[in-house]
């Protein structure tokens, strides 16, 4: 944080906000190296492999009648493909995390320097986002602000010059829908969950590796902002095959006869991974309680987390 002070110092609000758009320059070079690796770099062995899983684990919203190894399966197979793109996950994550700390400078700066300025910006932006609902309900009724106008464009880099912007829910690029991408990456995530212990000086997901070069939160911020770039019901699909995985463990554990049964570090590790991915990109936990129980968050919070 106090790095962040004496760079706007240095070079003021004109050269952050320069910093800032660069670092999404190189975030949009990041997301496309990504959806190319996709397209013509994963081998077709790791494809028949995610397409065999998308068919054992349907639908997700029910539990897989397969053995309890099929995940572990699926990793080992496709375990040497996936470097490539957690390194792009990981530094796409780690310039996102960048500009949130950019963000918070630029915002903490405009409320002490200029009030006024900062607290018209926050009223008029709730205004317009009001005018867009109102329309989006009512479209007959209701216009539309920036239909006919560059009214909404001209105020947004007012927002972004006062930090009232959230990098985690911007839309850098659009890209084509891919049918088997929430499994893939799933399938990626799941694959890294046994690198991580909860660590709580952090409080967040630490490698435990320290020669791996692979952090909790950066790799988090980069599946985020890849899934912001799809439909939403990516995402959905997403949490979707995580809620299933959880779910699937602790039945299993169930009918193996355990009365109490203890959650697996995985499986600790995923719920980590979902409660802070509700927290960096802001969804409520509600709609990850879609997938999974609450009491398992409470039960897992409280007993297994040490």
């Amino acid at each position: 944080m106090r790095t962040f002070t004496l760079l706007h110092r240095s070079i003021g609000t004109f050269g952050i906000q320069g910093l800032d758009r660069l670092l999404s320059f190189m975030i949009v070079t990041e997301l496309r190296a990504l959806e190319h690796r996709y397209a013509t770099g994963l081998a077709r062995d790791a494809r028949n492999t995610i397409s065999e899983l998308s068919k054992t684990l349907a639908p997700v919203s029910g539990l897989p009648n397969t053995t309890d190894d099929i995940y572990d399966k699926a990793c080992r197979r496709t375990r040497d493909h996936w470097g490539s793109f957690v390194t792009i996950a990981t530094k796409i994550g780690t310039m996102q995390l960048i500009r949130c700390q950019i963000v918070n400078e630029l915002n903490l700066t405009s409320k002490c320097d200029s009030n006024t300025l900062s607290c018209t910006n926050a009223v008029f932006n709730q205004a317009l986002l009001n005018d867009v609902h109102s329309h989006y309900n009512d479209p007959d009724n209701a216009a539309n602000p920036g239909q006919d106008s560059e009214l909404l464009a001209d105020f947004a880099k007012y927002l972004e010059a006062t930090g009232f912007n959230h990098p985690a829910t911007k839309i850098y690029v659009t890209m084509r829908p891919i049918e088997s991408f929430p499994i893939f990456l799933f399938l990626l995530v799941l694959a890294q969950m046994p690198k991580f212990l909860y660590s709580t000086k952090f409080g967040t997901l630490t490698c435990n590796d320290k020669k791996e070069m692979l952090d909790g939160v950066p790799f988090l911020m980069g599946i985020i902002t890849v899934l912001k770039q799809l439909h939403s019901s990516y995402t959905h699909t997403f949490l979707a095959y995580l809620g299933q995985f959880v779910r699937f463990q602790i039945s299993n554990q169930e009918i193996q006869g355990y009365k109490n049964p203890e959650l697996s570090q995985i499986v600790i590790n995923v719920l980590i991974f979902l409660e802070d991915f509700c927290k960096y990109g802001h969804f409520s936990r509600k709609v990850v309680e879609g997938y999974i129980p609450p009491y398992i968050f409470d039960q897992f919070k409280h007993d297994n987390v040490k």
